[in-house]
C-alpha cells in the first residue's frame, strides 16, 4: 500500500473525524476516502515482557484446526 504524508493543516482536519470521510479536491472531484484509525487499536494489550514470556514458553497452543473443532463441539453441545 502506498502512503502520503499529510501536512499539518490536512492532518488537523482529518484528525477531527471519527467516521469515514469522502475526500475531494478544490473543484469537488473525488480523490478517495479516509478512514480514521482508533489509536487504541494500535497498542498491544500485552506488555513486551508478556510477549517474550509467551514466545519462550514450552506450553503448547492450539492449531487452527484444533480450535475450530473445539468451537464446533461446544456449538453442537448447546
Amino acid at each position: 500500500m502506498s502512503k502520503i504524508v499529510a501536512d499539518s493543516q490536512l492532518s488537523s482536519q482529518l484528525s477531527a473525524f471519527r467516521e469515514m470521510v469522502y475526500v475531494v479536491d478544490v473543484k469537488g472531484r473525488p480523490l478517495g476516502t479516509f478512514t480514521p484509525i482508533d489509536p487504541a487499536l494500535l497498542e498491544s494489550p500485552f506488555s513486551e515482557e508478556e510477549v517474550q514470556q509467551s514466545l519462550n514458553s514450552d506450553e503448547r497452543g492450539f492449531t487452527t484446526a484444533e480450535l475450530l473443532a473445539s468451537l464446533e463441539k461446544a456449538r453442537v453441545s448447546r
